[in-house]
């Protein structure tokens, strides 16, 4: 199945962003951010 490169980005970004929280730690938004960047720049 292949889904718009902007839904992967959204849900990769949300996981990304959540774990953490379910996990009990603070969400590390920043990395998240910073990976989905660099998706970007690759041309994902």
């Amino acid at each position: 199945m292949v889904f718009p490169h902007g839904s992967i980005v959204v849900q990769l970004g949300t996981a990304l962003e959540w774990t953490p929280v379910v996990i009990g730690e603070q969400p590390a938004i920043d990395r998240a951010i910073a990976l989905i960047r660099s998706l970007l720049d690759d041309g994902a």
